[in-house]
């Protein structure tokens, strides 16, 4: 559209160092008012456990200091099903910068965004599409030869 975005959102899988964080914010604010910075990762050691014989609800979310837990999978009310194999856990949702996105705007972004894989008949997954296609798209690229050059056009991507 030939115009620069309104707002920029990064999701990685690890903490922000300090440096890496300046990094962004440099690079970022010269040319966008808006952006957030989070790390989205996928953990196991934090779990809420329920009275009832269900898993918590898809959606749920509680914190703990600066660190939000988000259940991007879970029991599904409206659905009055539960579509996993295991007891979920929470995404672990950290280092928030950026200026002024609101925490729960910010956490139902990330749960938006868990619906959007279109190669999957889930009703929504752990990770974000964010997360998820940049991790499928890294499996694709091992397997490149090393005396290849990569493809840089998104359509042998998907």
């Amino acid at each position: 559209m030939k115009q620069t975005p309104a707002r920029i959102v990064v999701h990685k899988t690890s903490r922000y160092w300090p440096d890496e964080r300046d990094g962004f914010r440099a690079a970022i604010e010269s040319r966008v008012r808006r952006y957030d910075l989070r790390a989205l990762e996928a953990q196991s050691r934090v779990r809420l456990i329920t009275t009832s014989k269900y898993p918590p609800l898809r959606g749920t979310r509680f914190s703990f200091g600066e660190l939000d837990y988000l259940y991007t999978t879970g029991y599904i009310s409206a659905l009055n099903e539960f579509h996993g194999m295991h007891v979920p856990a929470p995404l672990q949702v950290a280092d928030h910068v950026g200026q002024d996105s609101s925490r729960d705007a910010l956490l139902k972004e990330v749960l938006a965004l868990t619906k959007l894989n279109w190669n999957s008949a889930a009703l929504g997954g752990l990770l974000p599409i964010t997360i998820k296609f940049s991790g499928l798209v890294g499996e694709i690229m091992r397997e490149i030869l090393a005396d290849r050059e990569p493809l840089p056009q998104f359509k042998f991507y998907i």
